[in-house]
């Protein structure tokens, strides 16, 4: 009687914390662990919950967030332009810079000026831009940072997906 009592209060906590996604969370963890342990021969810590992933390495950390839970980190360049209205589909903060990903209403033409008046107003220099109809890739440089912009219509809507890094130059 003892244990069914334990039982069935144990099947009241686990219900209560979704299991199934604490499970996949902490699988997904020790899978990304492994991987990165392999591939690097050192060791890496991985936190993944509610739509963020962070990774510590003897090399830094790397903060990921996706989904509802995604946004810009406080980190992430002043200088850069993020047009009014984006939605913020993830964001990655990296010892070496960020990248976001937008969702951002219009076109990428339209875009692609916006990001070139904006960037140079605020000091950067283009060193490169690539039309390729409706994706579209910028390139920029300031004070030992690099800007890239990558535009691309999403399928037939009125929207655009809009990748943004942000890094610090490569010697």
């Amino acid at each position: 009687m003892k244990w069914m009592g334990i039982a069935i209060g144990l099947c009241a906590v686990l219900a209560a914390c979704n299991p199934g996604e604490i499970i996949a969370e902490k699988v997904a963890e020790q899978v990304v662990e492994k991987s990165m342990e392999a591939g690097s021969g050192g060791q890496a810590d991985v936190d993944i919950k509610d739509g963020q992933m962070t990774v510590k390495t003897d090399k830094g950390e790397v903060n990921v967030s996706t989904g509802d839970s995604a946004k810009i980190p406080d980190s992430f360049p002043k200088d850069v332009y993020v047009p009014d209205g984006a939605t913020v589909m993830m964001a990655m903060e990296l010892p070496e810079g960020h990248t976001v990903t937008l969702k951002v209403k219009g076109d990428p033409a339209a875009l692609q000026e916006s990001y070139i008046a904006k960037a140079t107003e605020k000091g950067w220099e283009k060193k490169s831009a690539m039309d390729m109809g409706t994706m579209k890739m910028l390139g920029f440089e300031k004070e030992g940072l690099t800007l890239t912009v990558m535009l691309n219509r999403e399928g037939e809507t009125d929207h655009t997906m809009c990748q943004i890094t942000a890094t610090k130059k490569a010697p």
